[in-house]
C-alpha cells in the first residue's frame, strides 16, 4: 500500500506533462507572433526606412480609428492606387502584346 499515494500524485502531474510539449508549441507559433505584432503596432516602423523605429504608443491606433480620412473610405490614403499595374487591367477585353501566345 506505499505506492499508493504516489500513484495518485502521478495522475494529477502527468495529463500536464503530455500536454506541456503542444501547449509549448501553441506558445510558439500563435502567442508569441500575435503579441510581437502588437508591440510593433506601438512603434513608429516603416521597412523602407530599415530598421530604425521610435516608440509611440497608441499613435498609430489613435489615427486608424479617429483620423477623417480612414474614416470616412475605411482604407488608409496611401493605398488609393489599386495593387496591380493599370495596364493589365485596362478593360478594352484584349490582351497585352506583351502576353498573347
Amino acid at each position: 500500500m506505499r505506492g499508493w499515494p504516489i500513484a495518485v500524485k502521478r495522475k494529477q502531474w502527468e495529463p500536464l506533462a503530455f500536454a506541456a510539449p503542444s501547449l509549448a508549441l501553441i506558445a510558439l507559433v500563435i502567442l508569441f507572433p500575435l503579441a510581437y505584432s502588437f508591440y510593433l503596432s506601438l512603434q513608429n516602423f516603416d521597412l523602407s526606412v530599415g530598421s530604425e523605429y521610435e516608440f509611440i504608443g497608441g499613435k498609430n491606433y489613435v489615427e486608424a480609428l479617429f483620423s477623417a480620412s480612414s474614416a470616412r473610405s475605411g482604407i488608409p490614403p496611401s493605398s488609393s492606387r489599386p495593387p496591380w499595374p493599370s495596364s493589365c487591367c485596362s478593360g478594352s477585353g484584349s490582351r497585352s502584346s506583351s502576353l498573347a501566345p
